[in-house]
């Protein structure tokens, strides 16, 4: 894409989720995809705190054809109301 974006919210499964978070972060930024956390600090990225601002980032970047967006999180984050309203638009 274009663009690539990331927004990712808790990866709440995991035991040692510290590293992890950091982990991807740093795995999504060496392949050039900017991360937006959603509510979670343990990225260590640019971040908003709730799905309500991650849906107004999203529409004040002005997505569209190019632009590839990954949204992924536990359920808890409640992140696929901002995947369904980005499939939407």
């Amino acid at each position: 894409g274009e663009r690539r974006l990331a927004f990712l919210g808790t990866m709440a499964e995991l035991d040692d989720a510290d590293d992890a978070h950091r982990e991807v972060a740093q795995a999504a930024a060496e392949m050039g995809v900017r991360v937006i956390a959603v509510g979670e600090e343990r990225y260590g990225t640019e971040g908003v705190d709730s799905v309500d601002e991650a849906f107004a980032l999203a529409a004040s970047l002005r997505l569209g054809k190019g632009d590839a967006v990954l949204v992924k999180g536990s359920r808890v984050a409640g992140l696929e109301l901002l995947a369904a309203d980005l499939l939407e638009r």
